[in-house]
């Protein structure tokens, strides 16, 4: 492989400048007509409507208050603001960015981020390629083509996958600069960067790096030197993971105490179905489409499917594996295959899971392949031309086998010709162009580089309104509004409603919000109490009694009357009423407990009221001192009002919550066990008359066995793995920045070392 020349330093930054304005000028043509249209607030659908923008805002207020305290009220029932929101934006220099302005301003300012993220990621990818090149053009052209892929289109709804594309490259310049004797401590501070941003992409980096070393660089007849440098590039990895362990730790932890994601050997995912094929054939050769309405094989798809590199497709990807040897051509053959097997390809996320969202990889090894074949010139032979004509043909014989295919039950494979049209007709053209210009023998320098730039553009720009039809965004908007100005009327009450708009942007805690990371506790009561699987908390909270008894007595409504309710908002001209319905407090007593097994023995519409007077546990060794005490139901009352307003009379008293946790007072005439509708968490300590106290686990939530007369109760939280985490990053931090200060002193280098 040609490696570029040396020259002055201006000819060294001068690729990266070039692919800095053009990838700047195409994210802001391809988003521009509608930030006009909307004012500058820019919505898409569904997750990034009602996750991105509200998540925003709500850790920027857990931030502002973080040396308060570390709990949110305002995620699923309660969350850590380090868990809840770690693996969405809290490690993203982007969202630091945010920081500096107001909280509510997210929206208005995402367009512009995106830009910064495809900047960097063009740049970044940009200066990897260029040890391959020699054209400071076709470096450029090769950072547009990584940052402007279709896996960056179908993922603009998940806007924190782009700062990890953005940012990936660093992991692999990093490692090359190791193993060509140079200092690891870009390395280090790559893989501090990455581990930072998303620890559960950095998990799927981990496994390619590993990959990418053993075809590169790894050789049999030098196994012993390979080993000492593979040893070297760990530790220096090590350092990495120890600088961000202040969240990369505490996050690890969270994870492994989940119920959810556990691996699993599925033999039967080894091979994928007729249709999954087609769909992984969609993905090399269509534009990222709107994973929420996908055009043909299935109607909605969340698995980031596309490999589409803008205008070339896998035309040259083609040429070059046929042209060419070497540990490119191994490593992309590899890749390709395990990309038709569901099995192989979750052993990026350690067997839970099987998507493409590790695509972006293999995106940047078909970026290299596809801009060393132009480089090469090897499209001007003629049977370059020749493969050229034959991928075009290729790729409309494939629309025309899913416009006419049916499935085995009769039904079609295309579920928006509009959509199919446009996508397919984009995959078509290009190829088309792209055959036309090679046998024409016009693909070169300048040329190349403005007809990428119209392909990225088009492409980007044909996702976004993919995403944005049909959806109301002017309700968006309305209801995120309305949300900044919610604030809570009693700490001992919810809003009785998971709108990730009204409940998040500002301090309008709720009975459920939508998030990905749904909080554990909270899955695990919904799954052990009510059989509840999903993740879905706003079809959860749809379960008679449920809302009630977490909570949830404030409903906002829209309405005429400026009368209506306990209190009103107003956004964009419509009236918003509070009012106010029967529900429990979020502390109450109760003289009862009752086995999770016998509790299953009730129908699931009944177990919340069942709840509303008794404890829930899974063993009676949880609640010593109360086991005569299980739960009869001839104590029942008949009607469920009255079982509520029983809570209501067994609440605590002086009840207040804050980021630091919640507090209250107890005066019963007995011993009781207080039901708090909180998430139990390792995090949570509980004292008792200012001594610690134990806490039961009632089956996801928290209780307590209070004694009679006045007593004080304090809940106080820190999420677990904080403070070794902190020391940690300190240690890390310390040890980076002295031997880079020893690096200064000895250029150098008299040992080999984890830095140096």
């Amino acid at each position: 492989m040609r490696r570029r020349s040396t020259g002055s330093a201006r000819e060294k930054l001068s690729g990266e400048a070039l692919c800095a304005v053009c990838a700047l000028m195409a994210a802001l043509l391809s988003l521009l007509p509608f930030l006009i249209r909307d004012r500058g607030f820019f919505t898409l659908a569904y997750d990034y409507n009602y996750q991105q923008i509200p998540f925003a805002a709500a850790a920027h207020e857990g931030i502002r208050n973080l040396f308060s305290g570390e709990w949110i009220w305002n995620l699923d029932l309660g969350s850590s603001l380090i868990t809840g929101f770690g693996f969405y934006n809290l490690g993203s220099p982007f969202f630091w960015i945010t920081l500096l302005f107001p909280k509510a301003s997210f929206p208005y300012l995402v367009g512009g981020l995106y830009g910064l993220k495809y900047m960097t990621a063009a740049v970044l990818a940009c200066a990897w390629l260029k040890q391959f090149v020699r054209d400071r053009r076709i470096a450029a052209l090769g950072g547009l083509l990584y940052a402007f892929s279709g896996f960056q289109s179908t993922n603009l709804l998940f806007y924190h996958f782009h700062d990890i594309v953005a940012f990936f490259p660093l992991l692999l310049c990093g490692m090359d600069r190791m193993m060509r004797g140079g200092r690891s401590r870009q390395f280090t501070f790559a893989v501090f960067l990455n581990s930072l941003v998303n620890y559960t992409f950095f998990v799927q980096e981990a496994i390619f790096l590993v990959l990418y070393f053993l075809f590169r660089y790894f050789r049999k007849d030098q196994i012993a030197k390979c080993c000492r440098q593979a040893l070297g590039i760990f530790l220096a990895a090590l350092a990495g993971v120890a600088m961000s362990a202040f969240l990369f730790l505490p996050n690890v932890l969270y994870v492994l105490s989940s119920a959810r994601g556990k691996g699993r050997l599925d033999l039967g995912r080894l091979a994928d179905s007729p249709r999954g094929i087609l769909f992984i054939l969609k993905g090399f050769l269509f534009p990222g489409e709107a994973m929420t309405g996908q055009s043909s094989l299935y109607p909605y798809q969340y698995a980031s499917t596309s490999l589409y590199i803008p205008f070339f497709g896998m035309g040259f990807v083609l040429l070059y594996l046929i042209r060419n040897r070497g540990w490119l051509r191994n490593l992309l053959i590899l890749l390709l295959l395990i990309s038709f097997s569901p099995l192989i390809q979750s052993g990026f996320l350690l067997f839970t899971e099987p998507n493409q969202r590790w695509w972006y990889m293999l995106n940047l090894l078909c970026v290299l392949a596809t801009v060393l074949a132009l480089e090469k010139e090897q499209h001007r032979t003629a049977g370059a031309r020749k493969l050229m004509a034959g991928y075009a043909a290729g790729v409309a014989a494939y629309c025309l086998l899913l416009w006419f295919a049916r499935a085995s039950a009769g039904e079609r494979l295309i579920f928006s010709r509009e959509l199919f049209m446009l996508f397919g007709g984009l995959a078509v053209l290009s190829a088309a162009a792209c055959a036309g210009m090679v046998c024409l023998k016009r693909l070169e320098g300048k040329t190349a580089l403005a007809l990428v730039l119209i392909a990225c553009v088009a492409t980007t720009g044909a996702t976004v309104w993919a995403y944005r039809r049909g959806d109301d965004h002017e309700a968006v908007r309305r209801d995120y509004r309305v949300g900044l100005q919610l604030e809570p009327i009693q700490d001992q009450y919810r809003y009785r409603s998971s709108e990730n708009l009204y409940l998040l942007p500002g301090r309008g805690a709720g009975v459920g919000a939508f998030s990905s990371t749904l909080e554990n506790s909270s899955y695990a009561f919904l799954s052990k109490v009510y059989d509840f699987h999903a993740n879905f908390t706003y079809e959860a909270i749809a379960l008679p009694g449920l809302p009630e008894l977490m909570g949830g007595k404030y409903e906002i409504l829209p309405t005429a009357e400026e009368s209506a309710g306990t209190a009103r908002v107003e956004a964009d001209g419509v009236l918003y009423g509070i009012t106010e319905r029967p529900a429990c407090p979020i502390g109450f007593a109760t003289e009862n407990y009752i086995l999770l097994e016998e509790l299953k023995k009730y129908d699931v519409d009944d177990r919340s009221w069942v709840l509303m007077d008794a404890v829930p546990v899974e063993s009676p060794d949880a609640v010593a001192g109360f086991q005569e005490r299980r739960y009869s139901e001839e104590n029942r009352p008949e009607d469920p009002l009255s079982l509520i307003r029983r809570t209501e009379e067994n609440r605590v008293k002086q009840f207040s919550r804050d980021a630091a946790g919640f507090r209250c007072v107890t005066d019963y005439s007995a011993d009781r066990l207080v039901f708090f509708a909180v998430p139990f968490d390792a995090g949570w300590t509980a004292c008792l008359d200012r001594e610690e106290t134990e806490v039961i686990n009632a089956c996801g939530m928290m209780a307590l066995r209070v004694p009679a007369g006045l007593h004080e109760i304090a809940f106080s939280y820190r999420t677990p793995g904080t403070r070794p985490g902190a020391a940690i990053s300190l240690g890390g931090w310390l040890l980076f920045c002295g031997t880079a200060f020893r690096g200064r002193k000895k250029p150098r280098a008299a040992a080999e070392g984890i830095f140096h």
